[in-house]
């Protein structure tokens, strides 16, 4: 016999409700009666059949399974799922019979299964609906007698023991790419095999898990405007390259960041693509670890492309599959633009801004579009004139750092270089310039407990520098503003550049500051995490926690004189960036629970928050990691600087901008 065991239970019970099943569906098979067939149209590459099966007692012995032609016999099967004698559902591989779950089945218990199959492949999967499709077979071998099977185009079934029947009923066959589990799969021709994803117009991420068959073959995935009919239709590309490495699609040619060979097992991947400026990014590993493409370039053919709403997998070699999965995607959501990378930003008129990654400078324009781009970075001030500052500090000697300044015209032209001496580690806090274009540095050297202030008229020509202890500096014109903790108090102090004092206040308590600027009018804004509780005039900020940790981020306003304006705690664990216009204060930074979620935060100058035009950021759902600096523009434009966590472990910058 085909079936271990001889199904040797009476089949009495139940045989009343299996009977009624039987007329229902006319399609039953009974011990010691013949073959049940029903033909279906010629199937010759991937396709699924469904149907329900109704054992009429537990002890049965009988198969279902597909063939090429009506079967007359076991051989004739090529896929097959038996209802055992030990009271079981298992199916057969190549020229066993085995299940990756044990099912046990009941009598008159009706079972929807699904079956996924590739006849190029000769290989098939089955699933059993138990609430969701539960896997019993995955990746099964054809019987061994049908391994060169071409075409499939007919159910059987037949009872092996000696009582006992079989329903099926409910037959549906379906040729696609789907399968039981949520996943598509596109084989070595069949063309490109897609799905519709959220309509990314600015910032768009998708994620998925990517299976290849084999190591060599040439399977594509990307994203595109609308399903894509040839590879020139793909704006991204990732790829299972035949060399047997995983590259990614930069502008016109494959490439990666770093050698990632590929095996036949399953690879989480995420694609990240900024449509404004036509880039994207791939990573790979279950928490973003490994970044594969950093801001490669769309294909030339999509280079002009205005969204992405399709996610499509090809295997253009002659053999092959590639098993998409789990695929999710978000889409921003009141954002202008974006760049991946940390920047330094100085805004312009009109949405504009120049911005540095610390190795390249660019004018952007309201859209994000580059207008001038040079080859030096730094941290960043423009004048009144459009003229921009790049400042950058570099060791000379152990003891010694060099600040070097460079000034270009609107268009990045190179006006002039400047240079002083600092204390090593000094680390620039901000760039500004005065009303008469001179500009102005402020550093700070952490292990020295001091910082400068250094300035350079609007020719290139040093000044006067500033120097005095503290922990954090701000530029105001041509005055530096100055925080520490002394013994207890957190002092504030306005200094002239010869070091005359302006004014000082202490408040009693400790608080780490994290930045310190000034407004269009000359108020004083600065704040970070709060030590102790501390009255800066408007009453005592109280201290705060959850079971992870302090909740303590504050900022305080104070008036050109340095009068109290405005103190207030932020519902943040710490502050990282401050900025503000005049009218408006963005507040950003990080709030702890078991996890880093990303905050950012407006207010009046009133205290009043409202919303800072962010309602998603599309980098990733659950909106986790650390913001950090914040810049914003005449018109309440917001240019933030965020690290995103992915899922949770590793953090990557990027700098998202309102619209």
């Amino acid at each position: 016999m085909d079936a271990a065991g001889s199904g040797s239970a009476d089949g009495t019970a139940g045989t009343g409700d299996h009977t009624a099943a039987l007329e229902a569906c006319g399609a039953v098979a009974t011990a010691g009666g013949p073959w049940w067939n029903e033909g279906f149209p010629d199937q010759t590459r991937r396709f699924h059949v469904e149907f329900d099966a109704t054992p009429s007692t537990a002890g049965l012995d009988a198969v279902i399974g597909l063939a090429s032609g009506a079967a007359a016999g076991f051989t004739a099967l090529a896929a097959i799922v038996r209802f055992n004698a030990s009271g079981s559902i298992d199916v057969r591989d190549g020229d066993t019979y085995h299940a990756i779950f044990d099912m046990p089945y009941s009598a008159g218990t009706t079972y929807h299964i699904r079956i996924d199959l590739d006849v190029r492949t000769r290989r098939y999967s089955v699933f059993v609906l138990l609430g969701t499709y539960t896997a019993i077979a995955r990746d099964y071998a054809f019987r061994t007698e049908q391994a060169g099977a071409t075409v499939l185009n007919d159910i059987a079934s037949k009872v092996d023991g000696a009582s006992g029947s079989v329903a099926v009923c409910g037959l549906a066959v379906i040729a696609d790419a789907t399968t039981a589990d949520g996943c598509v799969v596109a084989s070595a021709g069949d063309g490109f095999v897609t799905q519709p994803v959220r309509d990314a117009s600015v910032v768009g991420t998708v994620t998925f898990r990517a299976t290849p068959s084999d190591p060599g073959i040439d399977g594509v995935i990307g994203q595109s405007a609308g399903a894509p009919a040839t590879f020139s239709d793909l704006a991204t590309a990732v790829r299972f390259s035949p060399a047997g490495v995983i590259d990614a699609r930069d502008g016109d040619t494959y490439r990666s960041d770093f050698n990632m060979g590929y095996s036949a097992r399953s690879f989480d991947i995420r694609m990240t693509s900024d449509v404004t400026s036509h880039t994207y990014s791939v990573f790979l590993g279950s928490s973003g670890a490994s970044e594969l493409a950093r801001q490669y370039r769309l294909r030339p053919t999509q280079a002009a492309a205005t969204h992405l709403d399709h996610v499509s997998v090809i295997v253009d070699g002659p053999t092959g599959s590639v098993a998409l999965c789990s695929v999710t995607s978000a889409a921003s959501s009141g954002v202008a633009y974006s760049r991946e990378g940390g920047y330094a930003v100085a805004p312009l008129p009109g949405d504009a801004a120049v911005i540095s990654d610390g190795v390249t400078t660019q004018r952007l324009d309201a859209a994000g579009k580059t207008v001038a781009q040079i080859a030096d970075g730094g941290e960043l001030a423009v004048d009144a004139l459009g003229n921009a500052f790049v400042a950058s500090i570099a060791s000379a000697t152990p003891a010694v750092a060099t600040l070097s300044v460079r000034k270009y015209d609107p268009g990045l032209a190179l006006r002039w270089t400047a240079s002083a001496s600092l204390l090593a580690g000094s680390r620039i806090q901000m760039v500004a310039t005065d009303a008469a274009g001179n500009v102005l540095i402020g550093a700070a050297a952490s292990a020295d407990g001091s910082v400068t202030a250094t300035e350079f008229t609007a020719d290139g020509a040093f000044a006067s520098e500033l120097s005095a202890p503290g922990d954090a500096v701000g530029i105001d014109g041509d005055q530096a503003v100055v925080a520490w903790n002394d013994s207890g108090t957190l002092r504030i102090t306005r200094y002239n550049l010869d070091g005359g004092i302006a004014w000082s206040r202490g408040f009693t308590g400790r608080a780490a500051i994290t930045q310190i600027t000034a407004d269009p009018h000359h108020a004083v804004l600065f704040g970070g995490e709060l030590i102790d509780s501390i009255d800066f005039g408007g009453g005592a900020l109280p201290l705060r926690s959850n079971p992870d940790g302090t909740i303590d981020g504050f900022f305080v306003l104070l008036s050109q004189a340095g009068d109290h304006l405005l103190s207030r705690t932020v519902g943040q664990s710490q502050v990282n960036g401050l900025a503000t216009n005049g009218e408006n204060i963005a507040v950003s930074g990080v709030l702890r629970t078991q996890l880093h979620h990303l905050a950012l935060a407006q207010f009046g100058t009133n205290g009043r928050s409202f919303s800072t035009g962010f309602s998603s950021l599309g980098i990733n759902a659950e909106e986790l990691g650390d913001g950090g600096r914040v810049a914003i523009g005449p018109s309440g434009r917001i240019w933030w600087n965020l690290s995103s966590k992915f899922p949770v472990i590793v953090g990557f910058p990027y700098l998202l901008v309102t619209q």
